[in-house]
This record gives structure tokens, sequence and C-alpha cells, in this order.
């Protein structure tokens, strides 16, 4: 099969989502995304597919870098011997960094020994 046919997609999709700032570094967004796949040169790959999600994000100056998302997808191709899927998806990128907090110069530990026998 030719890369054109597994390639050539029109997709339409629709999102709707609220988004809510919980800390200045954090926020929760909940969507509801929509989308219709058509292959023009490989009809058997249409589907269509619902997904609702919450979305927790964290802001790139936090300790905490990235963001998690936890949803329900229904998936519905159009070719009867592909089977639907609905269930739970999960998605995320999430890393942390170290916090170093700056030190304190410390002045060198010297000691002044004096024997005399």
């Amino acid at each position: 099969m030719s890369l054109a046919a597994q390639l050539n997609v029109d997709s339409n999709s629709l999102s709707v989502g609220v988004r809510q700032r919980i800390t200045p570094l954090t926020s929760v967004k909940v969507s509801v995304i929509r989308q219709e796949d058509r292959f023009q040169l490989n009809p058997i790959r249409d589907a269509d597919r619902t997904e609702a999600r919450a979305t927790v994000a964290f802001d790139p100056a936090a300790i905490l870098k990235g963001s998690f998302s936890i949803g329900v997808t229904d998936y519905s191709p159009h070719t009867p011997t592909i089977p639907d899927f609905t269930g739970l998806t999960l998605a995320g990128s999430v890393a942390y960094v170290e916090l170093r907090l700056p030190q304190l110069p410390q002045p060198p530990l010297t000691a002044n020994v004096c024997w005399r026998p």
C-alpha cells in the first residue's frame, strides 16, 4: 500500500474545555473532544472518536513540570470487522526538578595549634 493511502486523511475535530488555575503554577482542565477521520484512499480506516478528559498541568517554573490526563474514550471505526473501543485512557509527561537552595558560603576550617615541649 502506498504512503499516500496510509497518510492521506481528512480529520474534523471539535474540542470544548474549561481550565481553572488552582495555584499560580498548577491548573486543571476538563474537556470533551469529538474527532472524525476519513481516509479517501483507504476507507477501511474511517473512524469516529469521542473523548472526555481531565488534565492537571504544571507550569514550567514549578518543581513538577508537564501534564497528566485521565479520560474516557469511545472509538468507533466504520468497518464492522474492527471492534469498537470504550474505556479508560491515560496520558502524561511529568518531570521532577530537584530543588537546590543556595548555600551560604562557609569560611574555611582552620586550626591554630601551638605545641611547646
